[in-house]
């Protein structure tokens, strides 16, 4: 048995079933659903891909120096302060 449209005042019989939102829609409707869903999926996406690249990017050895010489003067500065808290 077929289910009506799932949009508002649309009297047509639903042809198919939106995973995204479990919605039974007419044909006419999916076509603009999906046109909506994809619409906001597409920058999403966009996003990501933008990230990927970043990541896929990154030197680690870069990164690591870098965190290795904080983590160095955090050492030393440690040091200083406790050395004037004694003395």
């Amino acid at each position: 048995m077929s289910h009506p449209c799932a949009i508002a005042n649309c009297q047509r019989s639903s042809r198919a079933l939106c995973h995204c939102c479990q919605q039974n829609i007419c044909r006419d409707h999916l076509i603009e659903h999906d046109d909506l869903l994809n619409g906001r999926l597409n920058p999403i996406a966009d996003e990501i891909n933008q990230l990927n690249d970043r990541l896929n990017h990154i030197n680690l050895k870069d990164v690591l120096a870098d965190t290795h010489e904080q983590l160095e003067n955090w050492r030393r500065e440690s040091y200083r302060a406790i050395d004037e808290f004694i003395n």
